[in-house]
């Protein structure tokens, strides 16, 4: 076990690139592109932003896209997205993270608890509604 341990779950933490510094800022949206991957379609916001020293770059970041509503930024939108302070050309978006990240798991509980309801008011096969019985009521 510890073995196991020192092999692969130190060098996991050794080398994580959570150590990056992020650096918060707004960029202007000038052009959205979408592109497949496997089975989804993702979309880009090629944005321009200004770094601390006051160059201004340009990037781009993934979006977030809704299915069926499709995107919510559009071309000229003002986004807030962070650049890391070592390499500014590594950007992520700040809005979308919570989606991308938790978005399914939310899809996945609403489905368990749309089909726990759904089975409990479904009646067993051979039961009788007492409320539509004929000459009880009468």
């Amino acid at each position: 076990m510890r073995l196991f341990l020192v092999l692969f779950i130190f060098p996991f933490f050794l080398f994580s690139q959570d150590n990056i510094e992020w650096v918060k800022t707004e960029g202007e949206i000038t052009e959205i592109s979408s592109f497949r991957a496997g089975r989804t379609l993702r979309w880009l916001a090629h944005v321009k932003y200004k770094v601390e020293n006051g160059d201004v770059l340009e990037g781009s970041v993934e979006i977030v896209r809704l299915p069926i509503i499709g995107g919510l930024q559009s071309v000229g939108d003002v986004i807030t997205l962070s650049y890391a302070k070592n390499n500014p050309a590594i950007l992520k978006t700040v809005e979308g993270l919570f989606i991308f990240k938790y978005g399914m798991y939310f899809l996945i509980a609403a489905g368990i608890v749309l089909s726990f309801n759904a089975m409990r008011r479904k009646k067993p096969k051979g039961t009788v509604d007492s409320d539509n019985e004929p000459g009880l009521n009468s």
